[in-house]
């Protein structure tokens, strides 16, 4: 037998025992992500081994090889083209208008109430207090009193039937009050001073309405209410 034969067979045998060994050692490949192996120089035979066990190649008849169970990550693939742009959808229907509702009737305008009597009474009250008359009405009664420096009671009675609220203004550049009191049926008495507390002329005036309405009374603490002068 020739050397080169004797070669072949010894090749052969050691690729028969390490093909066998491949699925004992199999559990332990690949080692990590790598997979180690061998390649025969005389026939192309490839064999896996597992180097965690100290499996190694034949030197005279194998060439170490090794590659990688997971490949490395590709290059990003370039963006598609753009799809073609769709068709614009139908405009739709425009709905049916309502019914227009009926206007309503208008109403009957109510009629207007008569207006009721007034009772106006004037006068000119001195600064001591005496005055002149200048209107007063069919059983309307006045009566003034000075009660101090710039101070003076007011009485009227029988001017209408509510509350006639009198005011007063000064012949002077000050402003008067119209202090506590009471007021309803058509009478009303109060305190009227004014805004310096010197005595002055002034210009009194009430107004009474019928019909009768219950007016309710001055409270005395309910404080004065100033009146603007004819001078300011």
């Amino acid at each position: 037998m020739s050397r080169l034969k004797k070669r072949l067979l010894l090749v052969g045998g050691l690729l028969a025992v390490g093909f066998a060994a491949v699925g004992i050692a199999y559990a332990a490949i690949p080692d990590g992500n790598t997979i180690n192996g061998c390649y025969a120089k005389i026939g192309g035979g490839l064999r896996v081994i597992d180097t965690a066990k100290g499996q190694k190649c034949f030197g005279l008849v194998e060439v170490p090889v090794s590659w990688n169970q997971q490949g490395p990550k590709g290059d990003k693939g370039d963006q598609g083209i753009q799809g073609v742009k769709g068709d614009k959808g139908d405009k739709g229907d425009q709905g049916i208008q309502g019914v227009k509702g009926d206007k309503g009737d208008q109403g009957i305008q109510g009629q207007q109430g008569p207006a009721g009597p007034q009772y106006v009474l004037s006068a000119v009250v001195n600064a001591n207090g005496t005055f002149l008359v200048t209107s007063v009405p069919d059983g309307a009664t006045l009566t003034v009193s000075r009660s101090g420096p710039g101070d003076y009671l007011v009485s009227i009675s029988g001017l209408g039937t509510q509350c006639p609220v009198p005011t007063a203004n000064a012949f002077a550049k000050t402003f008067m009050f119209l202090g506590g009191g009471s007021c309803g049926q058509g009478s009303v008495t109060t305190t009227i001073a004014t805004g310096d507390g010197v005595d002055h002329p002034f210009v009194l005036q009430a107004v009474g309405v019928a019909p009768a309405v219950t007016a309710q009374a001055v409270s005395p603490d309910s404080g004065g209410l100033p009146l603007p002068s004819s001078g300011s």
